[in-house]
């Protein structure tokens, strides 16, 4: 399996960004979110990639290649959290094409699925405000501030 070290040091297209907009996740960390990705696209000039929001399902991945197009691209949710959404909806319609890696930005709320759900796909898990960690693929924690008085 590639990890996201072999993946950074040339072109990274297709990557699948897939961001929490369950009910526990608020307004400032859905922005956090946004602008861990923004800034992911200005580090790596040739970074293109697709974009789904999730909660207990999940949205048609959406193509951007620029920050003027993710900021584009309209979150949508509100229920509860399902990661199983994102696995299934791969295996439903991207095995013809897989993504590169996927990154999944949430609080972590959620029961985990078994790593053979994502067929060999690396996983970055993007974790804020918890210390939530997932049983398998790579794991960053970061804090969206707003807890902090």
């Amino acid at each position: 399996a590639q990890s996201f070290r072999v993946i950074e040091t040339e072109i990274v297209e297709d990557i699948w960004f897939c961001i929490d907009t369950s009910g526990s996740v608020s307004e400032e960390k859905l922005n956090k979110f946004y602008a861990e990705i923004k800034a992911a696209v200005e580090q790596y000039r040739g970074l293109a990639g697709k974009l789904s929001f999730f909660d207990t399902s999940v949205t048609e991945p959406k193509e951007f290649s620029s920050v003027e197009e993710l900021c584009e691209i309209q979150a949508v949710g509100g229920g509860g959290t399902d990661f199983h959404a994102i696995f299934k909806y791969m295996e439903e319609h991207m095995m013809q094409d897989l993504p590169l890696g996927i990154v999944i930005l949430t609080d972590g709320y959620a029961q985990f699925p078994e790593e053979e759900a994502a067929y060999g796909v690396p996983v970055l898990w993007i974790i804020m405000d918890t210390n939530r960690q997932p049983p398998w693929g790579m794991c960053v924690h970061v804090r969206s501030n707003e807890n902090d008085v």
